[in-house]
């Protein structure tokens, strides 16, 4: 199965981790192009390396991060959303993955959420996508 992880970039280490695993469990995992190239490039805080950038270089590299991101779901089963916790938030889940999501969700791809729905004012949204919540136990990511 192909799974694409959708994620906040505060969370690249666990990204990281979460990929190696799946790929040690046989499943081909894409991850966001950012923390691909945080790696190779050894940026070690993503948040700093962008707010150095011009709104208009930030813009277009936004843009083109998200156009990536799209094509990869397109070539996925299914994604993996990793919400842990962020700034307070439960079961963090922002604005860039709740597009991944809702982008998945067209495209009738497998949603799987490693931890429960925040509590947030969209939280209708995501459970009308009918995510598959696993617990934090990536044993439980099945093909249907």
């Amino acid at each position: 199965m192909k799974i694409v992880i959708c994620a906040s970039l505060a969370f690249k280490n666990e990204i990281l981790s979460t990929a190696d695993q799946l790929r040690q469990m046989g499943f081909e995992v894409q991850t966001p192009f950012t923390v691909g190239q945080a790696v190779n490039e050894h940026i070690e805080d993503i948040k700093d390396w962008l707010a150095n950038m011009s709104e208009a270089e930030f813009l277009d590299l936004k843009e083109d991060r998200m156009r990536l991101h799209f094509d990869k779901i397109d070539q996925a089963d299914a994604i993996l959303v990793l919400n842990y916790d962020k700034n307070g938030q439960v079961n963090y889940i922002g604005g860039n993955v709740l597009i991944e999501m809702g982008y998945a969700f067209s495209q009738y791809k497998i949603i799987f959420m490693l931890r429960g729905c925040p509590d947030v004012n969209y939280t209708e949204e995501i459970k009308g996508m009918k995510p598959i919540v696993i617990d934090g136990d990536l044993d439980k990511i099945k093909y249907k």
